[in-house]
């Protein structure tokens, strides 16, 4: 999933063309959801396998962490753009609206992932 996003990344700002730069985060989206499901399926398997019956619980931290790591990573970028005065940076309002449908892309897919991987 790390070198997925990090080619992305490179071949985005890597191209002298910026009329594509701004849909990094819908391709993360993308992404990160299909990796969100594949997350919670195998938490789920791996505490199925150790024993545990609270497959909710496992689902909600698979949820939670991830996209939580990632939305500082972008809040970051955010206040580096900010500060620097770049003209391309999305508004706060956009920011926050990403934020809500990746919170509810990847928890819907994670706990998808976990229900398949626990039964």
């Amino acid at each position: 999933m790390f070198f997925t996003l990090l080619a992305a990344i490179i071949f985005a700002f890597a191209d002298t063309e910026m009329s594509w730069r701004p849909y990094i985060y819908e391709i993360s989206f993308i992404i990160l959801a299909v990796f969100g499901f594949i997350n919670g399926y195998f938490t789920s398997r791996n505490l199925k396998f150790f024993g545990t019956t609270d497959w909710n619980f496992s689902a909600t931290i698979a949820a939670l962490v991830l996209p939580l790591f990632i939305i500082g990573c972008i809040f970051l970028e955010q206040i580096i753009g900010w500060i620097a005065g770049s003209s391309i940076r999305y508004t706060f309002g956009e920011t926050v609206l990403r934020t809500i449908g990746w919170y509810l892309l990847n928890g819907t897919m994670c706990y998808y992932g976990a229900f398949k991987g626990y039964i």
